[in-house]
């Protein structure tokens, strides 16, 4: 009959972000279980509330990128909503536990609000 074909096993700590993104979309487009947010969710507390003993930096826009990815590959506005309420917290908190007066970032937080406000009719 032949050698057995060999199995493929895809560890999934060796690929790269965007790639685990579309795993985790397509499992919940399936139903295969899994929080499909998790991996979002992560993305949005590394880079709105970074550890700053390890000089990690803030990006709004990764955050951001986030919300967006999540939008353009899950859809689910329900989804979209708790991401948005999560960036919410992880700026408003990071921001009042390192005391930061960086106008940017506050803009940031309040064009968050305001947008979540607009889609919501």
């Amino acid at each position: 009959m032949g050698q057995p074909m060999p199995t493929f096993q895809l560890k999934a700590h060796r690929l790269p972000t965007k790639i685990r993104l579309l795993f985790s979309c397509i499992h919940s487009r399936f139903g295969l279980g899994g929080d499909v947010l998790e991996p979002y969710k992560k993305i949005i507390d590394r880079w709105l509330w970074p550890d700053v003993l390890r000089n990690q930096d803030t990006s709004v826009s990764q955050a951001k990128q986030a919300i967006s990815d999540y939008k353009k590959a899950v859809g689910d506005l329900e989804g979209v909503a708790e991401l948005m309420v999560l960036y919410c917290e992880q700026a408003a908190g990071f921001c009042d536990a390192i005391c930061s007066d960086d106008e940017g970032y506050f803009d940031a937080l309040v064009r968050m609000v305001d947008s979540g406000r607009r889609d919501d009719g």
